[in-house]
C-alpha cells in the first residue's frame, strides 16, 4: 500500500467515527498497534474512566480510595484482580498484598512482584478490594468471618468492566428493534447470547451461535437448551468452507493456530445462513475476524446488519477490519468503546 493510500485509508476510517469517544479510542489503539507502548492504552483506559464518572466502577473505586495510604490487598488473582492491579499503580496506590482461594496460585508472582497468598494472611487492618466477577458475597461474608470490617470491604455492584453495559451491547450506541436475528461469533459459553437475549428484553426471532472449541461447545448446548430458538453450530467462522489448524482446549482463548493441536470445519455466514434475514452479527473469534467479515460480505452488502466486531487481537486489526466493513458496505457509519482497564476487550460497532 503506498503512503498515500494508507493516509486515505486512515482518514476514511476517521471520517466515519460518530463520536469523540471513538475518535480518542481510534487514535489511541492505533498509536499502541504501532508503538507498543501500553502508555496509549493507559491513556485510552484513564480518559474512559473519567469520561463515565461515576457510572464507572474503577472510578467509584478510586474514589473510595482517595486519601488513603494505609495496606491495601486485593482479592481475586485473575483476570478482574490484574485489572485493578494494573490501574491502581498507574494511580500510585500500593498494593500490599494478593489474595485467592485457589491453593494453586498461592506463590505465584503477580503484579509489583507481589506473591498470592491464603486469604488468611490479609492483615486485618487492611482495605479489601473484591476484585472478581463471581462468588462476590460469599467472599465478602468471608471477610467479615476473617475479623475485616465490613467498611474496609469494597464489594462490586458488577462485574469489573469499562462502563455499565455489556461488552456489545452499548445502550449508548444500540437499542434493539422488533424480532432481532443474532449472529455470536466466538460464541464461549453462551454468555454473549444471553446478554443478547436480555438487551432485546427477549423479542428476539433467532439466536445462531457459532463456536469451533468442542469443550466450549458442549456447554453451549447446555445453554441453547434453556432458552428459545438457539441454533448451535460447532464450527468457526472463515471466508469459505474448509478446516483449520486450531489451537483446543483453551477457554476463550482457543483460535485458529499454525501451532494448533487439532482440525476444526469452518464455514462462512453467507453460506450457512444464505437467504436468511440477520439484524446483528457480533464476532470476538481471536483474530479471525477480518476473515469471518469477508464471509459475511454478501449479508452485509444487502442486509446492513448492525456489527460488533472485536478489533485487539491483532496490532493491524484497528485499521484492516474498519476499511474491510467499509469496502463491502460504504453506508456504515462506526463508534468504537473499549471495555477492558487493560489493553483488550476493544470493540468497532458499526451502524
Amino acid at each position: 500500500m503506498k503512503n498515500m493510500d494508507i493516509y486515505h485509508t486512515l482518514k476514511n476510517i476517521y471520517n466515519v467515527l460518530e463520536d469523540d469517544a471513538s475518535r480518542m479510542t481510534f487514535l489511541k489503539r492505533l498509536e499502541y498497534s504501532l508503538s507498543g507502548k501500553e502508555e496509549a492504552i493507559f491513556e485510552l483506559v484513564d480518559a474512559e474512566i473519567e469520561r463515565l464518572g461515576p457510572g464507572d466502577i474503577m472510578y467509584r473505586l478510586l474514589q473510595w480510595l482517595k486519601g488513603y495510604s494505609g495496606k491495601m490487598t486485593v482479592f481475586g488473582a485473575g483476570f478482574a484482580g490484574a485489572q485493578i492491579c494494573s490501574v491502581l499503580h498507574r494511580h500510585h496506590i500500593k498494593v500490599n498484598r494478593i489474595a485467592d482461594n485457589n491453593r494453586l496460585l498461592w506463590g505465584n508472582v503477580q503484579a509489583d512482584g507481589i506473591q498470592v497468598s491464603s486469604p488468611d494472611f490479609i492483615d486485618r487492618d487492611s482495605r479489601v478490594v473484591i476484585g472478581v466477577n463471581s462468588c462476590v458475597e460469599e467472599i465478602f461474608e468471608q471477610l467479615c468471618a476473617l475479623g475485616i470490617r465490613k467498611e474496609d470491604i469494597f464489594v462490586p455492584d458488577k462485574q469489573w468492566w469499562i462502563g455499565t453495559d455489556p461488552q456489545y451491547f452499548d445502550t449508548e450506541i444500540l437499542s434493539p428493534g422488533i424480532d432481532e436475528i443474532f449472529v455470536d461469533g466466538g460464541s464461549l459459553d453462551g454468555n454473549d447470547s444471553l446478554n443478547f437475549i436480555k438487551w432485546s428484553k427477549g423479542a428476539y426471532k433467532a439466536i445462531y451461535a457459532f463456536e469451533s472449541d468442542s469443550g466450549n461447545s458442549r456447554k453451549l448446548c447446555e445453554f441453547a437448551q434453556r432458552y428459545r430458538d438457539v441454533y448451535v453450530f460447532e464450527e468457526g467462522l472463515w471466508d469459505r468452507e474448509t478446516s483449520l489448524s486450531f489451537l483446543s482446549g483453551k477457554a476463550e482463548n482457543c483460535a485458529v493456530s499454525e501451532n494448533g493441536d487439532c482440525r476444526v470445519h469452518v464455514t462462512s455466514i453467507d453460506k450457512k445462513l444464505s437467504g436468511q434475514k440477520v439484524t446483528f452479527i457480533k464476532m470476538d473469534i481471536e483474530g479471525s475476524e477480518e476473515k469471518a467479515l469477508s464471509g459475511s460480505a454478501d449479508i452485509i452488502r444487502k442486509q446492513k446488519p448492525r456489527l460488533a466486531i472485536c478489533v485487539y487481537h491483532k496490532p493491524e486489526d484497528i485499521i484492516e477490519i474498519p476499511q474491510r466493513i467499509l469496502e463491502i458496505n460504504s453506508e456504515y457509519r462506526f463508534y468504537l468503546r473499549h471495555y477492558s482497564y487493560v489493553d483488550t476487550e476493544t470493540v468497532l460497532y458499526a451502524i
